[in-house]
């Protein structure tokens, strides 16, 4: 599953599991990594709520709101670059630092995929040639305030790779009316069908 600040879990036979995320402090896969990611903009969202119990407005920190120009969920093709343009904008006038990263075990692409983050919010993500139908890549964009306590807000961008099969079959487009399956005798002549006075014009008689 997607994951998130309450961890990432797998469906098996008697419910839910806790899943492995990659530790690159141990250098191993943790079953733990999912939510302990997240530990330090956990301890300072709490801190932050804590602070808005006793303090004014004015005196307290307040998330930022990250968002993406082009939409959160996208179908693409082999071999496609995408840009996408994230911005935030934060409550308390703060500055905003936005940061793009992939987040490999949420999706289930199994190559590497290129990724360009200018540093400004926007992101140029090339997906490989090689990717298959329905394969999906998790892209995160982080919006992080200089507030005391630091505050972050994520976006998550999924890009769904294109199944083709599911296109519309070329013979469909190159008579989408279904015509050509009319055989000679279904077909209205000059002098037979076509000629026949209809219901309700003057010359029909019945």
């Amino acid at each position: 599953m997607g994951g998130g600040w309450g961890g990432r879990f797998d469906v098996v036979d008697y419910g839910w599991i806790d899943t492995k995320d990659f530790n690159p402090s141990t250098g191993e896969d943790d079953r733990s990594y999912p939510q302990t990611r997240w530990v330090e903009e956990i301890q300072n969202d709490f801190a932050a709520r804590a602070d808005w119990g006793v303090a004014d407005f004015e005196d307290a920190n307040h998330p930022p709101e990250a968002t993406v120009s082009e939409g959160l969920d996208h179908v693409v093709d082999p071999g496609e670059t995408l840009i996408l343009n994230g911005s935030a904008t934060d409550p308390d006038d703060d500055e905003v630092s936005l940061s793009w990263w992939e987040y490999e075990e949420a999706g289930t692409m199994s190559e590497s995929i290129n990724l360009k983050d200018h540093g400004d919010g926007s992101l140029a993500v090339t997906v490989p040639e090689t990717a298959k139908p329905g394969e999906t890549i998790h892209l995160i964009l982080d919006a992080q305030d200089n507030g005391v306590p630091a505050l972050v807000h994520h976006q998550r961008v999924i890009l769904t790779i294109a199944d083709k099969s599911e296109a519309d079959d070329p013979a469909d487009e190159d008579d989408p009316t279904g015509e050509d399956e009319r055989s000679d005798k279904d077909r209205p002549s000059d002098e037979g069908e076509a000629a026949k006075p209809q219901p309700g014009s003057p010359q029909y008689t019945g």
